[in-house]
């Protein structure tokens, strides 16, 4: 929280919302990842999940705030 405010300079407002929503996707997401991972397998999921984790960091570099 001390990041999101004093290095980034959002409100604790929108840093609390932030932090919110992160850790409500992260309890979100394990259950439909689990379906994804029985329907079109383990390394299917595994593969797509890591490319998707590449473009946002190389996407980060882009931006003109920090990621």
């Amino acid at each position: 929280m001390v990041y999101l405010t004093q290095v980034v300079g959002l409100s604790l407002t929108t840093a609390s919302a932030a932090v919110t929503v992160g850790t409500l996707s992260g309890l979100l997401v394990p259950p439909l990842a689990g379906r994804l991972v029985e329907r079109v397998g383990a390394r299917a999921t595994v593969i797509v999940a890591q490319l998707l984790q590449a473009a946002g960091a190389l996407g980060c570099p882009a931006r003109s705030s920090p990621c």
